[in-house]
């Protein structure tokens, strides 16, 4: 018996080793997310996106955007001459099954064969009070027909052998000849694809000025098989696919109104600051997503974001405070418990993460984003006005060797922001945007300090008998791509070939234009 046992310990102790052995070479831990993760993207599959119009309509009120914004379109014009098609009346449509119920966009009809749209003055618009703030232009910029070919072709031929004709024998009578028969049967197949992409952009119309942060560019891909029925398309946005049921008899028609619908829903969420990608069925996971709410979450002041948090921490019943835009215990708490009952780190601070988090809860409710939007119809053809000035006083103001300085400016209108500092060796250095401040964009009315209250560094008088000097530009325009390559240097890094303020401001000129505003902080250091 001891042999027997002995022989089906081994039988149980090598079946084992095979069982962890199949299960051994498997990814470690740390790697498993990636080891299965899949190549492909998620596909969403649709027939229109009527049903997100109407979602994006319940998403304004819930976020609170229940005070019409005023908008026109020239429509979207077919740069492409291949679509005929009332592109304006689509994207009305779109825009109309958007506010029926929260009425957050008003349409009013300019006439944009006489102009109208164009002018930006209400005194050359017969009998009309209030002129829109937003101009909706775009253009189907490209249909590229025959991206894709596809040509199939068979067939079938059959003749019968030919009978070969026999002389008869004398005096027999002569012999029938079998006809000869042929028939065939074939058939073909013919299909081609074609690209249609619409872009879609946001103008201010009293400047003209295109809105760089509200663009839209779609494409979508119609297969057209020889028989003349459109069988579907698809098309890509955030990095998710959809798959598109296309009606036979409308075609290119049906394919341009769901780019259209496509673009209003993602212009007009972008506007008005509100996570229209759960409209998409698009996961808050997304890349696309998390970009898009981080953007908005880094233009908001910190005033603008503890603001928001009040409001939304009080909409969800973990608040209820009065909202005061400062940071107080009572908030700190409020904040701690959302945080910790919702899966984030409970630090009792507002970050992105929470912001993320309280937006595709949709907790955010009107207010600072609100008026971010609105701030951007009354930036007028006005030059720029920046102040700046140390936390101790305006220029010149006197500092000791050793003193920390800080800087702050204001601007009159929103821009974007670049300040840079010369040491009291004549080293000129950028010290914003900063790694802890990485948005340039400032909106106006709010006072930014530089370094800010969190930043990772200080500036500190050096040396008593020098003037250290700070400079600060602004611009209406994003300008970080185009400075010249000695400038693109990490913050708090010496620019190479750049010897003082002066030389930097002759230098930035050209890059800037003549809308780039600059002023100079001169810092006197005593002992």
């Amino acid at each position: 018996m001891k042999h027997v046992r002995n022989y089906w310990s081994f039988v149980f102790s090598a079946i084992g080793t095979l069982l962890v052995g199949c299960v051994a070479p498997g990814p470690p831990p740390e790697r498993a997310s990636i080891e299965v993760q899949t190549n492909k993207a998620p596909v969403r599959n649709v027939t229109s996106f009527t049903p997100s119009l109407q979602c994006m309509d319940n998403l304004f009120i819930k976020h609170g955007k229940t005070h019409p914004i005023p908008v026109t379109s020239v429509g979207i014009q077919d740069a492409t001459g291949k679509v005929l098609s009332n592109t304006r009346d689509m994207l009305i449509s779109s825009l109309a099954k958007m506010s029926v119920r929260s009425h957050a966009i008003k349409y009013l009809d300019f006439d944009p064969v006489q102009g109208e749209v164009r002018t930006g003055r209400a005194s050359d618009v017969a009998g009309m009070e209030e002129l829109p703030t937003y101009n909706l232009r775009g253009a189907i910029s490209g249909i590229d027909q025959g991206v894709v070919a596809s040509s199939t072709s068979g067939g079938l031929n059959y003749t019968s052998p030919m009978a070969m004709p026999i002389m008869p024998l004398p005096g027999q009578p002569i012999p029938t000849v079998n006809p000869q028969y042929s028939a065939s049967i074939g058939a073909s197949q013919g299909g081609t694809s074609s690209l249609i992409s619409v872009d879609m952009n946001v103008v201010l119309v009293r400047t003209r000025e295109v809105l760089s942060g509200y663009t839209s560019t779609n494409q979508i891909v119609v297969s057209r098989e020889s028989k003349s029925s459109d069988a579907g398309g698809s098309f890509l946005g955030f990095g998710v696919s959809f798959n598109l049921n296309v009606d036979h008899a409308q075609g290119a028609h049906q394919a341009v109104r769901t780019l259209i619908e496509l673009g209003a829903i993602e212009t007009m969420g972008k506007l008005l600051m509100v996570p229209y990608w759960q409209c998409l069925d698009i996961e808050s996971t997304n890349p696309g997503a998390i970009g898009q709410a981080r953007d908005w979450y880094e233009t908001m002041s910190e005033e603008d974001r503890v603001s928001q948090t009040q409001v939304a921490l009080n909409q969800g019943g973990f608040f209820s405070g009065v909202s005061s835009a400062r940071m107080d215990d009572a908030l700190r708490e409020a904040i701690g418990k959302y945080q910790s009952a919702n899966g984030l780190i409970a630090s009792g601070r507002v970050d992105f993460d929470l912001y993320n988090h309280l937006l595709n809860a949709n907790l955010i409710k009107e207010g600072s984003s609100r008026q971010r939007a609105d701030s951007i119809s009354i930036v007028a053809a006005v030059p720029i006005a920046m102040t700046l000035r140390s936390t101790r006083g305006p220029s010149g103001t006197h500092f000791k060797a050793g003193d920390p300085v800080a800087i702050q400016f204001s601007l009159n209108r929103q821009a974007y922001v670049y300040c840079y500092y010369q040491d009291h060796t004549r080293q000129v250095m950028r010290i914003f945007p900063n790694l802890n401040q990485p948005n340039p964009f400032i909106n106006a009315g709010k006072t930014f300090q530089v370094p800010g209250e969190n930043s990772a560094f200080s500036i500190t008088m050096d040396k008593a008998g020098i003037t250290e000097r700070f400079a600060c530009f602004a611009t209406p325009t994003e300008i970080g791509t185009t400075m010249p390559e000695n400038f693109k240097v990490a913050d708090l890094t010496p620019l190479p070939g750049v010897d003082s303020i002066n030389d930097l401001s002759s230098k930035l000129k050209s890059v800037g234009g003549a809308d780039m505003v600059m002023e100079i902080l001169n810092v006197p250091v005593s002992n």
